[in-house]
């Protein structure tokens, strides 16, 4: 399948189904930096699904998803990590301010809450130019800070959500539990009520090659 080919994420993979969804989302944005933007979401995705229990229907996604981001690799050869880390934090960062500007001004939307939620997807996908510390002083100053803001855009976009939903129940309409769930319950596959900073995987520069897909499976790769 091609780059543009929307794909399914099966339910065991629910956990990266946002990463997949905003890589497709930047296979239509006309930007400049949208194809690097797309490609690290999906390798991402990928690093992130290879943690979640095996099985046929995981290994099919990952190897399609995996071809999308192999026929990107040509593209992203004239940008380093280093550049592609400053391009996506520049994103990151942009999302967060105009969440930032629009909830100091009082707007509780649920378009500041999605931007929040946009936000904190984009500093989590950060944490594949990272160094695979655990050890929170051995990381270094952008990445804690990277991973403050992440946490504190799951925190704004569940609490505009909660705002959003007890002015619908005083005016008598109350949004229906399913479209909070819809909007809250999908990062990282956790219930961001309780937020946790997901653990990091080790820094791929490159995407995971083929064998890593593979392996899982018991089959070389050519």
């Amino acid at each position: 399948g091609g780059v543009g080919e929307e794909l399914k994420c099966p339910p065991e993979l629910k956990s990266i189904s946002l990463f997949v969804h905003h890589a497709e989302k930047l296979d239509r944005d006309d930007r400049a930096e949208a194809p690097v933007l797309a490609y690290y979401c999906r390798v991402y995705a990928v690093q992130q699904g290879m943690l979640c229990a095996a099985s046929e229907e995981r290994d099919s996604f990952l190897y399609r998803l995996f071809d999308q981001i192999e026929l990107k690799k040509e593209v992203m050869s004239n940008i380093t990590p280093k550049e592609s880390h400053i391009l996506c934090k520049g994103f990151a960062d942009q999302m967060f301010e105009n969440a930032i500007m629009k909830d100091e001004a009082g707007n509780v939307s649920k378009e500041t809450a999605e931007g929040f939620l946009t936000a904190s997807i984009f500093y989590e996908i950060l944490q594949q130019f990272h160094e695979n510390d655990k050890e929170e002083n051995k990381k270094s100053t952008e990445q804690k800070e990277e991973e403050r803001k992440k946490v504190h855009s799951l925190h704004r976009a569940v609490e505009v959500l909660k705002e959003i939903e007890e002015k619908r129940e005083s005016d008598g309409s109350s949004a229906s539990k399913d479209d909070m769930d819809k909007q809250t319950g999908k990062v990282g596959g956790k219930d961001i009520k309780n937020v946790t900073v997901i653990p990091k995987v080790v820094l791929i520069e490159s995407p995971p090659s083929a064998n890593m897909i593979s392996k899982q499976k018991g089959v070389s790769s050519d």
